[in-house]
């Protein structure tokens, strides 16, 4: 496991790259990847990113073409909220890679150029900021799309339930994996209370005229002490959120169609109803409540001719809280 997770980090930092709606990573021209800016990933965030095939598809079948901005608005908002690296310290990670490979290939001379030279981008950016502690450095961003109806969603669990019980649990996980429908973000974070130490016990392994398989199991097990974080963004909300937005656009014209606007309603209830029932909101019962018993208001308000923009206020602050605690994210 510890080999895997460690083969995992390392082909994503030496391939570093935003890569959305489910793009995987390969191992081809790695060298060309490293002789680019570690940091141009962050670039994706500067700038909307046109629709991919993929994209288009889900949008168009879903007739949600428009709300194409509702996912760049998010992710934007991930950014904002992620603190990007110093260049040293891009600069000292992609040094340490190259002593890794250099040392495999037998070359510790250049191996100790490319440590020193780690170290020293290392101390430089912890003299600049000794406080420190998990630095990001990749960010990878997934998209699952499962367009389900909230009917489709209660007949998936239903009948993995009965699988469950006729002992075909193998059956139930693959039904069940049609719920995920989501937006995931994984950020890498640098230990820089830990990995630079480590890179210099390696240094001064080599500098000692101590082997190869002493300073090489240093750099690699540095590599473990990475910490992966995950957000998950369910896209139901999204879309609730949405929808509860133009009926509030709607709201604000003086000939507003009240058909129109109890449609987008209804549709901002049941999207929220669908990640409930996939399971997104079970963490979030105070939030889910809030917001459902906010939009049940709108919709009795608008169906006495009530209804006013400001009306909207309160469950758009409700959103604001949920998404506030999605984005807080986890460890994996």
């Amino acid at each position: 496991m510890k080999s895997n997770i460690l083969l995992f980090l390392t082909a994503m930092l030496f391939l570093g790259g935003s890569m959305l709606n489910g793009a995987s990573l390969n191992s081809k021209d790695t060298q060309g990847q490293l002789d680019k800016s570690s940091s141009s990933y962050y670039g994706f965030y500067a700038k909307p990113a046109k629709l991919t095939k993929k994209e288009l598809e889900y949008y168009n079948k879903t007739g949600l073409i428009s709300k194409h901005q509702m996912i760049q608005d998010d992710l934007k908002l991930v950014a904002k909220n992620t603190v990007k690296p110093a260049q040293e310290i891009l600069d000292g990670l992609k040094n340490t890679f190259k002593a890794i490979s250099l040392l495999k290939k037998h070359d510790v001379k250049s191996a100790k150029i490319a440590l020193t030279s780690a170290t020293t981008q290392f101390d430089i950016a912890l003299k600049k900021d000794p406080s420190l502690k998990l630095v990001p450095v990749n960010m990878q961003t997934t998209f699952d799309d499962s367009p389900l109806t909230l009917a489709n969603v209660k007949s998936i669990k239903k009948n993995a339930l009965r699988m469950v019980n006729n002992n075909q649990p193998q059956e139930a996980v693959m039904l069940l994996s049609q719920l995920k429908n989501q937006i995931t973000i994984t950020t890498t974070n640098l230990p820089m209370d830990l990995y630079p130490i480590a890179v210099k016990h390696a240094l001064n392994a080599l500098n000692k005229g101590k082997k190869i398989d002493i300073a090489l199991p240093l750099l690699t097990d540095a590599l473990n002490t990475m910490v992966v974080t995950e957000i998950v963004i369910p896209m139901p909300i999204l879309i609730s959120q949405s929808a509860l937005k133009d009926a509030q656009k709607l709201s604000k014209n003086d000939k507003n169609d009240k058909t129109e606007i109890t449609k987008l309603l209804n549709l901002s209830k049941r999207q929220l109803e669908v990640a409930k029932y996939e399971g997104y909101l079970s963490k979030y019962n105070a939030e889910y409540k809030n917001i459902s018993e906010e939009i049940d208001r709108l919709k009795n308000k608008i169906s006495k001719g009530t209804l006013l923009v400001k009306d909207y206020d309160k469950v758009k602050s409700d959103f604001v809280s949920l998404f506030q605690k999605i984005h807080q994210g986890k460890k994996k």
